[in-house]
């Protein structure tokens, strides 16, 4: 599917909802910055007479671009030297690029811009920095030979890269990593004069600097993360490695963490650690263009780590579940990686990328629901008191709807888009709107964006005006001559553990939702599938591509799916399982939640639930079965058995290929590895 937004009309309009926002509100809600990473989808067909036969070569020289903005827009080492086995694929149109934050304005308002990009994902502001980088290889090659290695890509935040559980007995097992938010030490700078293009965010080493960085420690991991980066504390900001446990670390242990001693040399480590803002605070952002960016740094890097006549396969983990997307499979995010897994299939480094289902089963951020032609639907969208970050709200229509889309304040102030109003913003706006609605048309199916301000004053923005908390209105009503069915998607906006309180998750208000048995027991599934509101289709919305393996989490002690983990199905029609591909235990027991998995210190253990912990084991078991079936794994029947229906909590029988998919079995001994 097309991500363009095309009119009536015929005129052309990227879908970029947030950077629409961003510019709306003067990039108020975003982090300081003179970068704006975005993720973006190009048109080829925009300027084929110019570029030839080679449009990713037009595209990535910038030819499109007036020469007055030339300097405005980059485009990274990384995405200019890709292989050309890649970029030669038609259906090679992505690309990560940086604009210059105080020029997004006029940049986005060119009509260039307009007719060439078709759609693009902001992620959190950066600063560029010129690092030393060696040369990149810039092809890739056919798979020669057997499978002896496995990479465990690793794309998160917080990784205890030093810890013993990643090292072996010659040393650090973390052949690369990429901090993408980490200042680089003086060592780590290239000297002054460097073209601007070749800079990065963040900073990029080597399993040699970690090693080399704990020999001057005297073995202190805590001395070598102030060494090398990560755990400065003149530095403001969260930091990871400064706390007990963090996701990043605990994520990788699950996949690949090993003792010293057993001195495993057969599973390289490549790592990307995305930045703070990205992950626990996107506030009116996206973690896409830090991840597939991350994505292209470990697909390139492992071709380095490959020896001659050697097949070494590439396991990439990535443990979060957005909310957002169309859920189809059509995202940009998911049509990228699904050509990268097409395109790399036949090739010596061979990609599987594995997701979290996500955990939002509970959450009631998704809404269904269908209009018959000229009728009306309210949903009840509750914003709840002192969130500190936006909320946004994405109404996806079925291919050739449309409709016209109110939102009221509790107040009664309201705004309406449809498709011949476009754009509309809250009325007796101050220079920063409180709420904004777009009418976009993404290849044939219609996205209207919904988006508020925070409802409580953010002391580090305390200029921004609040938005009311309570109840908004959402009035949807049929504009077609046809049945319209209209999916509801909150963005999720609530502070991760670890953080100081932030966002508020806001939610469906809908009466008729049942969240507690009169016992106090969360209720797990709904009795009709035709509510409003339900626990149906909340799969994480980079979660419905074709190629990637996605994997939810259960009980070990009831073998059942865990109460908050996502369920199917979604719209992609392409894929014949529309549950979790695999279930992998995330909570021992009710009263015992999460598995164990390493703390940031050497020999402490720490616990982590939800599908970030399931997916990870999945990981480490499907790097066994490459290894041990010498190609793209299947599933044995003796390693997986169904997740049974529990006495007395039976899973409606509409739902147990939602949910229920494979779990790993109980006598699997690397299900839940412990320091």
């Amino acid at each position: 599917m097309s991500a363009n937004n095309e009119q009536g009309s015929g005129s052309k309009r990227p879908f970029q909802p947030d950077l629409n926002w961003a510019i709306a509100t003067n990039f108020a809600y975003l982090r300081p910055g003179e970068w704006l990473p975005l993720l973006v989808e190009f048109d080829p067909k925009s300027f084929s007479n110019e570029a030839g036969s080679n449009p990713w070569k037009w595209f990535v020289d910038k030819k499109w671009l007036p020469r007055s903005f030339g300097d405005d827009v980059l485009v990274p080492t990384l995405f200019r030297n890709l292989p050309a086995a890649l970029v030669q694929s038609p259906k090679f149109t992505f690309c990560v690029l940086l604009v210059r934050r105080k020029a997004a304005s006029s940049v986005l308002a060119m009509q260039e811009w307009n007719m060439t990009i078709l759609g693009a994902e902001v992620g959190p502001p950066i600063d560029l920095v010129a690092i030393k980088a060696e040369a990149l290889s810039p092809s890739i090659s056919k798979a020669p030979g057997s499978i002896g290695r496995v990479v465990m890509g690793v794309i998160d935040q917080g990784i205890a890269f030093a810890h013993p559980r990643f090292r072996n007995q010659t040393g650090s097992r973390v052949e690369y990593i990429w901090q993408q938010d980490v200042v680089p030490s003086p060592q780590f700078l290239s000297p002054l004069g460097v073209f601007p293009s070749l800079a990065a965010p963040g900073r990029m080493f080597k399993a040699v600097d970690i090693d080399n960085a704990l020999t001057a420690a005297g073995g202190d991991e805590e001395a070598a993360y102030r060494a090398i980066g990560g755990l400065d504390y003149s530095v403001e900001g969260y930091k990871p490695l400064a706390r007990a446990r963090s996701h990043g670390t605990m994520v990788l242990d699950l996949m690949a963490g090993v003792e010293p001693a057993d001195n495993v040399t057969t599973r390289p480590i490549i790592a990307v650690d995305m930045p703070e803002h990205a992950v626990g605070d996107p506030s009116g952002s996206l973690l896409t263009p830090y991840a597939l960016w991350g994505l292209a740094y470990i697909m390139v890097q492992a071709e380095q780590l490959r020896q001659s006549g050697e097949t070494l396969p590439v396991v990439v983990n990535l443990s979060y579940g957005p909310h957002e997307g169309p859920h189809d499979g059509s995202s940009m995010f998911e049509r990228f990686v699904d050509l990268w897994i097409e395109l790399y299939e036949t090739t010596a480094t061979p990609l599987s990328l594995i997701l979290a289902a996500g955990n939002s089963r509970q959450a009631r951020v998704h809404a269904h629901a269908r209009l018959q032609p000229g009728k009306k639907k309210k949903l009840q969208w509750r914003l709840q008191p002192g969130g500190r970050t936006p909320s946004a709200l994405h109404l996806w229509l079925n291919a050739g709807g449309s409709a016209s889309v109110t939102l009221r304040a509790p107040t009664g102030l309201s705004v309406t888009v449809s498709p011949m109003t476009l754009t509309a913003q809250s009325p007796l706006a101050p220079a920063v709107p409180t709420f904004f609605a777009e009418y976009f048309v993404v290849g044939g199916r219609a996205c209207v964006t919904l988006t508020v301000a925070s409802t409580d004053v953010d002391p580090d923005a305390s200029s921004l005006p609040i938005a009311n908390s309570g109840v908004w209105t959402v009035e949807v009503i049929n504009a077609g001559a046809n049945q319209l069915t209209l999916d509801g998607c909150i963005r999720r906006s609530d502070t991760l553990a670890g953080r100081r309180a932030k966002g508020r998750q806001s939610y469906f208000d809908v009466s008729a939702y049942t969240r507690y048995f009169p016992t106090g027991r969360p209720k797990e599934f709904d009795a009709t599938q035709s509510a409003l509101v339900c626990r149906r289709s909340t799969l994480s919305g980079i979660a419905t591509g074709e190629r990637t393996i996605v994997v939810g989490g259960y009980r070990r002690s009831e073998d059942y799916p865990a109460t908050y983990t996502s369920q199917g199905p979604h719209e992609n029609p392409s894929r014949a399982n529309n549950a979790p591909d695999w279930l992998a235990p995330s909570d021992d027991s009710v009263t015992c939640s999460g598995v164990l998995a390493a703390g940031n210190r050497s020999n402490s253990v720490s616990k982590i639930n939800g599908s970030s912990a399931a997916a990870p084991q999945s990981a480490r078991l499907y790097a066994d079965l490459w290894i041990l079936q010498q190609k793209r794994p299947t599933l044995p029947a003796s390693l997986f058995r169904p997740v049974v229906q529990y006495v007395g909590r039976t899973i409606p029988p509409a739902d147990v290929l939602l949910v229920a998919g494979l779990g790993l079995t109980r006598g699997n001994a690397q299900r839940v590895p412990r320091p």
